[in-house]
């Protein structure tokens, strides 16, 4: 693993057999919604156009977006890549709701009940937006970190490989 320089005082992380190719140009470090990323800017064509680091390092198809496994933009090493549609994207995201009562992704503390409540939104993966998403309750809980546990196996089960865990398992090698 190497790092790249950007603009802002930032690095990015690339794979070694990437950094030379790579390196040719000046990154810039880019904030966007949820996180920072490496970008440039490309007049070759004649037209200014942004060229994002993740997307030339997968050469990611059009309509596909690319998905850093662990939710950090500027670690673009190949095994933390992944192209993914929208749908998927958005399950691997780490953010809870806003206004969220609990640490974890996935649970609120449910005042009426006076105990830990654990929900997943769930949908086929060409839903694009969050019309036509189910919001499926997995119960009452007593502890916050059980409730959370539940969202995790609700997670794995309907989003599989993009699922962001509140609990994640250790790669055993």
């Amino acid at each position: 693993m190497k790092t790249i320089s950007l603009s802002r005082g930032m690095v990015t992380q690339v794979d070694d057999a990437d950094f030379d190719w790579l390196n040719q140009w000046k990154w810039n470090a880019q904030r966007s919604k949820r996180t920072w990323h490496a970008e440039r800017k490309d007049s070759s064509s004649g037209k200014e156009r942004t060229v994002l680091m993740h997307r030339l390092i997968l050469n990611a198809r059009a309509g596909m977006q690319v998905d850093h496994r662990d939710g950090d933009g500027l670690n673009n090493q190949r095994f933390n890549l992944r192209e993914a549609t929208q749908t998927q994207n958005a399950r691997n995201q780490t953010r809870k709701m806003v206004g969220a009562t609990s640490k974890y992704k996935g649970v609120h503390w449910h005042k009426n009940h006076n105990r830990w409540s654990a929900c997943i939104a769930i949908g086929p993966d060409w839903i694009a937006s969050r019309r036509g998403l189910k919001q499926v309750t997995l119960g009452d809980f007593s502890t916050e970190e059980a409730a959370a546990r539940a969202y995790d196996a609700a997670a794995k089960e309907h989003f599989g490989e993009f699922a962001h865990l509140n609990f994640p398992e250790r790669k055993t090698e």
